[in-house]
C-alpha cells in the first residue's frame, strides 16, 4: 500500500518548487514587463500548485478505510506526484541559468520547444491529479 507520510511528504515538496518557480517566474516580471509566454508559464505552475495542495489536503484528512478503498488510485496519485516533480525539475534547471541571460534572451528562451514541451507536462500533470483528487473526494 501506498505510504500516506511519503505521498504528504512529496506535496510539500512540489509545492515548495512550485514556490520557487512561482518567484523566480514574478522576478522576471518585475524586470521584464508582461509578456503572455511569461504569464502562462506561471498560470500553468500555479494551477499545478493549487492540485498538489489538494492532494496534500486530501491525503491527510481522508480516512483509513476509504484509502484502502482507493489504494490503486494513490498509487497514481503517487506515481503522478514522482512525475511531476521530474518535470520541475528540469524547469527548474532551464529557468535558472536565465538569471544570467539579457532580459531579451530570455524571451526568446522561454519561447523555446524545450518551455513549451515542460509546460505540457506541466498541464499534464496537474490535470492528472485533478481528476485522481476528485475520484478520492467522491
Amino acid at each position: 500500500m501506498t505510504d500516506p507520510l511519503s505521498i504528504s511528504t512529496s506535496a510539500v515538496a512540489l509545492l515548495a518548487a512550485c514556490r520557487s518557480i512561482g518567484q523566480f517566474i514574478a522576478t522576471l516580471i518585475r524586470e521584464k514587463g508582461p509578456d503572455s509566454t511569461i504569464d502562462a508559464l506561471r498560470a500553468d505552475v500555479d494551477s499545478l500548485s493549487t492540485d498538489v495542495a489538494l492532494v496534500r489536503d486530501n491525503r491527510n484528512t481522508t480516512q483509513s478505510s476509504s484509502v484502502q478503498q482507493n489504494v490503486n488510485i494513490w498509487k497514481r496519485i503517487e506515481t503522478e506526484q514522482h512525475d511531476c516533480d521530474k518535470t520541475l525539475r528540469e524547469l527548474k534547471d532551464f529557468l535558472m541559468p536565465l538569471r544570467r541571460d539579457v532580459r531579451s534572451a530570455i524571451v526568446i528562451q522561454l519561447r523555446s520547444e524545450t518551455v513549451q514541451g515542460l509546460r505540457a507536462r506541466i498541464s499534464k500533470h496537474q490535470q492528472s491529479l485533478h481528476f485522481y483528487v476528485t475520484l478520492i473526494v467522491k
